[in-house]
Order: structure tokens, then C-alpha cells, then sequence
């Protein structure tokens, strides 16, 4: 998901540059951009919504700060938490085969 993410940002004509660092174990975006912050939140947010419409994934943007034409954001795709196979160990409440999600 974070590689199809990463390509549409590249592919965008306001985007000169994107790249993702893990710093800490967090992940962030360095966008490089003509555009304001918001412009480009705008962006990365219409992109992460087209990639996880129709999926049970969300995502996290947070703005963290500007320098020259350097945006920095943390970002990172969320995924349920909700089982979503049977461990063969009959949980009980949120065993899968018993429970199935609903959808």
C-alpha cells in the first residue's frame, strides 16, 4: 500500500520530491514543493483516500513542520485491529468462526 502510496505523490506535477524515513520507528514523509503545507495536506489526503476507499485501512497525517520547500508529515496507513482469521484455539467472544465481521 505505502509503495502505490509513494508512486501517486511522485507522479503528482506539484510534487518535486517525496521520500519516506523511519526515524525512531516513526514513519515520515519529506515532501519537497512550491505549494503551502495545507496544499499539500490537501493532496496526500485525497491520495491516501483514494488508496484505501473500499478497504477497512485508515490512515494518519499529521503536519509536522516546513522548511524552505521541505514539508515534513508523519504518515502511516493504520490497519484493524479486529481479528480477521480463526488461530484454531476457539477464543470465544471474538473468535472469527464463531463471530463472524460483519461488513
Amino acid at each position: 500500500m505505502i509503495k502505490r502510496f509513494m508512486e501517486d505523490l511522485r507522479s503528482h506535477p506539484l510534487i518535486l520530491s517525496v521520500d519516506q524515513r523511519f526515524l525512531a520507528g516513526i514513519p515520515f514523509l519529506y515532501v519537497q514543493s512550491i505549494q503551502t503545507w495545507q496544499e499539500i495536506s490537501r493532496l496526500i489526503t485525497q491520495t491516501a483516500d483514494r488508496l484505501v476507499m473500499d478497504t477497512s485501512l485508515h490512515y494518519e497525517l499529521i503536519y509536522v513542520r516546513t522548511f524552505k520547500h521541505n514539508h515534513v508529515y508523519r504518515f502511516r496507513f493504520l490497519y484493524p485491529l479486529a481479528k480477521s482469521f480463526c488461530c484454531g484455539k476457539q477464543c470465544g467472544e471474538d473468535c472469527v468462526l464463531r463471530n463472524p465481521p460483519q461488513v
